[in-house]
């Protein structure tokens, strides 16, 4: 398997890091977001609060979450709400 792993795992032509360059360009774009544009209302003087956004950055496993925090994967977005399979 030793012998395999270059030929395997490290093609000699991908471009996946020509990719990986682009969405960073992309992400770096938006740096100007902030929540005043997005009319959202942060309260980051509460650490509760401040812990969420770190989770959020960072991409780590929300935990400690209230249950009414849980994201029903049933529920669609306002333009499907239309639809005949909507509850």
């Amino acid at each position: 398997m030793t012998r395999l792993y270059r030929a395997v795992f490290c093609p000699v032509t991908t471009d996946d890091e020509e990719k990986d360059l682009e969405i960073q360009a992309k992400i770096r774009s938006l740096h100007w977001i902030n929540t005043h544009i997005l009319d959202a209302e942060i309260n980051e003087s509460r650490e509760e609060v401040r812990n969420l956004v770190d989770q959020a950055i960072t991409g780590e496993r929300l935990t400690g979450c209230p249950e009414n925090w849980s994201v029903d994967p049933v529920q669609k977005s306002p333009s499907n709400k239309d639809t005949p399979s909507a509850k």
